[in-house]
């Protein structure tokens, strides 16, 4: 994994590879104006670092504005990754030496004389007829192909001349009618004198419920069916997923959880935060507490402290100061997590590529990023 810790590290990165930047529209502490590049800089209002790239049409996407300089740092440095290995894959050819090696060597096959592929691979044996079509005409196939082995002729079965419409050579076999009364060709079923037989199979069937309910049910039971067959039975685990979702939303929809703030039941004024209760108590201290309320809109007071509650600050308690430290907490562990994301795959290698060969034209300019 290449990673680079500082806009310094990330310059040195680019000299070490000899990268002319400027060619290839990358501006490393420059807030450039003009279409077609990417840059990152140091606001000096703000201090935070900026990453971006001006479009082709001379807007400006936002990639990352914050204090992070090692996240708006690797940033660009994913950035000029990605579109090596962009390039790379563009004049890759689609018939590398080393792959067609692979195929033939797990083959056990050699490149015939003078061409890449072998003739078997395409069914064609140089010099080998197959029931009067040589290998050697334009669009010839071998007998093998078909299952005919050259000088040889099936009975019954005429083999193709050059030139003509060739397919799979088949033994010609007389199919088998019944003139028997009562009898069709294939299968036998008997019928009355006169009568026709329809259906050689029985099916049994069930008569759809007529009217609006009926209809109302057939579309219910076409809708589950679709549902289950291509959705449920394909994907098990999303539809738990959704599943679980959907019922975590129905519940909230029934039953409303209470949001954070000051409640007033008759003369108690509660507080709650976080699936917990407090009451502020006749000594003049907040305690843990618990209260069931069916609507608890109804006795909502509000997120912010006001002396007509009679109270003191919820907000000056050990309780939610705790509360803001874990909050604290969490955060830099969700961003410590999204720095991770910020991590590439690339090794310093893969960065390996002659930039005098650099087209700036190659770089997608309408994307944001």
């Amino acid at each position: 994994m290449s990673k680079v810790q500082s806009i310094e590290d990330l310059k040195q990165k680019c000299a070490e590879k000899n990268m002319p930047l400027e060619k290839m529209r990358f501006f490393i502490g420059e807030d450039r104006k003009e279409p077609k590049c990417f840059g990152v800089y140091q606001d000096e209002r703000t201090g935070n670092w900026v990453v971006y790239k001006n479009k082709a049409d001379g807007t400006r996407a936002v990639r990352y504005e914050g204090p992070d300089e090692a996240r708006a740092a690797q940033e660009i440095w994913n950035k000029i990754g990605d579109e090596v290995k962009h390039r790379k894959d563009m004049h890759a050819s689609p018939y590398d030496e080393s792959v067609l090696r692979e195929i033939y060597d797990q083959s056990g096959q050699t490149p015939s004389a003078g061409r890449g592929w072998p003739e078997e691979e395409f069914g064609v044996v140089a010099g080998e007829e197959a029931g009067g079509v040589t290998g050697k005409e334009p669009g010839g196939v071998t007998g093998k192909e078909f299952g005919v082995v050259p000088g040889r002729e099936p009975e019954g079965a005429s083999v193709k001349e050059p030139g003509e419409s060739s397919g799979r050579v088949q033994r010609s076999v007389p199919s088998k009618v019944s003139s028997a009364p009562g009898k069709v060709s294939g299968r036998t079923s008997r019928s009355a004198p006169g009568k026709t037989s329809v259906s050689t199979s029985r099916r049994t069937s069930r008569k759809a419920p007529e009217g609006i309910l009926g209809g109302i049910l057939g579309i219910f039971s076409n809708t589950f069916s679709f549902i289950w067959n291509e959705f449920v039975l394909e994907h098990p685990f999303a539809s738990l997923f959704f599943a679980l979702v959907g019922t975590s939303l129905f519940l909230e929809f029934v039953f409303p959880s209470p949001q954070n703030g000051y409640y007033q039941v008759e003369d108690t004024v509660y507080y709650y935060l976080e699936d917990q209760w407090y009451m502020y108590d006749d000594s003049g201290d907040w305690v843990t507490s618990y209260v069931d309320l069916d609507d608890p809109e109804d006795y909502y007071l509000g997120d912010f402290y006001s002396e007509e509650y009679g109270t003191e600050a919820f907000e000056g308690t050990e309780y939610y100061g705790h509360y803001l430290e874990e909050k604290r907490e969490k955060e830099k562990e969700r961003e410590n997590r999204d720095n991770d994301d910020y991590d590439n795959d690339y090794d310093d290698d893969d960065y390996d590529y002659d930039y005098d060969d650099w087209d700036a034209d190659d770089t997608d300019w309408d994307t944001d990023w």
